[in-house]
């Protein structure tokens, strides 16, 4: 009983990790995969969406660069050009 307890707990959160690495290394941008309704779940769930929020922060953190770069680069034409 108690291998058996072990294993349905070791084996789901086993896959949580390697699928966490997987996205780490391969696809930020990734979802990761479903893994229940049960706390691996919930946990998988957790994890997927502080991923999307951190995402989401890059993609607008460098949106913003973006914007910086251009301003700057057309702040220095006209201080160029005076």
């Amino acid at each position: 009983f108690a291998g058996l307890a072990v294993r349905s707990v070791v084996q789901p959160l086993s896959s949580l990790i390697r699928s966490v690495r997987r996205v780490r290394t391969a696809n930020p941008a990734a979802a990761l995969p479903p893994f229940g309704n049960n706390e691996v779940g919930e946990l998988g769930r957790a994890i997927d969406q502080w991923r999307s929020r951190v995402a989401d922060a890059m993609s607008e953190t460098e949106e913003h660069q973006h914007a910086l770069r251009a301003e700057a680069f057309c702040e220095t034409r006209h201080a160029l050009a005076i």
